[in-house]
């Protein structure tokens, strides 16, 4: 079990990281696509409606590209004073819970995004504003990022209810 565990460690680190470039390249399209919408509309009085448009797809593939390799990175907010108070024990009892918790919010997240794209596909749903390009496509990454989160939380989850080594959730855990 041990080795099937590792190799779907494995898959998802490199599907996070090749994820994480892509939120890196819509962070830098953002830049470029905001800094042109500003020049545009303040240097030539030009307002350009598909640069806000573009610009909050690229926000959004950046959250959803980069929600597991922030994970795998431990740099998910958290709040550990009431945990570290807690005995070894209660600390595994409280990480089950906590890692539960979190691969429930992760299923809501991909469900949810599932019935949008579903929604976008079954009424053929296109932007209103300048692109005029199905929302279906914008979407997608919502789909992609959010399943790999999902499995992510559910690896560990698994892994941490069989006895398993879970992943530090930041590089701090390695000391305790």
């Amino acid at each position: 079990m041990d080795r099937v565990c590792n190799a779907v460690d494995r898959i998802i680190d490199k599907v996070s990281m090749g994820l994480a470039l892509l939120a890196a390249a819509s962070a830098l399209l953002l830049t470029f696509v905001v800094a042109f919408g500003v020049m545009m509309r303040f240097v030539f009085n030009s307002s350009q409606n598909w640069t806000d448009e573009l610009a909050s797809y690229c926000l959004l593939w950046m959250v959803f590209f980069g929600l597991t390799y922030t994970l795998n990175a431990g740099a998910h907010i958290r709040i550990d004073f009431l945990t570290d108070s807690l005995p070894l024990g209660a600390r595994r009892v409280a990480a089950v819970a906590v890692w539960a918790v979190g691969t429930l919010f992760a299923a809501l997240l991909f469900l949810g995004g599932l019935t949008e794209v579903e929604n976008f596909v079954r009424r053929e749903t296109y932007s209103t504003e300048g692109l005029d390009i199905p929302l279906v496509w914008p979407a997608v990454p919502m789909l992609l990022g959010s399943a790999l989160f999902l499995l992510a939380f559910l690896a560990r989850l698994v892994r941490l209810v069989l006895g398993g080594h879970v992943p530090p959730l930041c590089a701090d855990d390695t000391a305790r």
